[in-house]
């Protein structure tokens, strides 16, 4: 029990500190953003939890950690990207700038999921053998919280993004950055 009180601060801890360093590098509606999309690999990768049993061992939670990282990091260049054409005045703001930042970034996500879901096959299809029983689990949680994570990323963080996100928030928290004396 103590053991797993000291597991959860520690997750506490590296939450809001994750949170707080990506509030430094955008701003607090961009961090929050960015935080909430690992939510879409999460869904993927309870699913594939439940359908595996529901019981949460090392595997699995190895997968959601690994989920973690790869969900923060699509929304992460989606985001950045998003301010590159808007701060710099390459595009105005409007729904149609949020599609172009997500087709900008489209290939690339949906590259880089491919591409570690063709990896990590062949641990899933043999998450039932012998030798497997941490690697299996993990390898099905972070395929199926990739696939729901780029989908979401494609089709519903952009949604949200043009509702929750305004180039007026980011613009306001460069120009502290930028307008502050050295050292400061």
């Amino acid at each position: 029990m103590a053991a797993g009180r000291a597991l959860a601060v520690d997750y506490a801890l590296a939450l809001f500190s994750v949170a707080a360093l990506l509030t430094v590098a955008f701003d607090g509606r961009s961090a929050a953003l960015i935080m909430g999309s690992t939510l879409f690999s999460l869904v993927g990768g309870a699913i594939a939890t439940a359908w595996m049993g529901g019981g949460l061992s090392v595997g699995p939670i190895a997968g959601f950690i690994a989920l973690f990282g790869v969900s923060m990091r699509s929304a992460i260049l989606l985001v950045s990207r998003l301010e590159a054409l808007v701060l710099s005045h390459e595009a105005g703001w409007s729904f149609a700038t949020v599609v172009r930042a997500v087709g900008e970034r489209a290939q690339p996500l949906v590259s880089s999921a491919a591409l570690a879901v063709l990896g990590l096959a062949p641990l899933a299809l043999q998450a039932g053998a012998g030798g497997f029983e941490i690697l299996g689990p993990m390898a099905l949680v972070i395929i199926a919280g990739l696939v729901s994570g780029a989908l979401a990323s494609l089709f519903l963080l952009p949604v949200l993004i043009f509702v929750f996100w305004r180039p007026g928030y980011a613009r306001l928290a460069r120009s502290h950055r930028t307008s502050a004396p050295p050292g400061v």
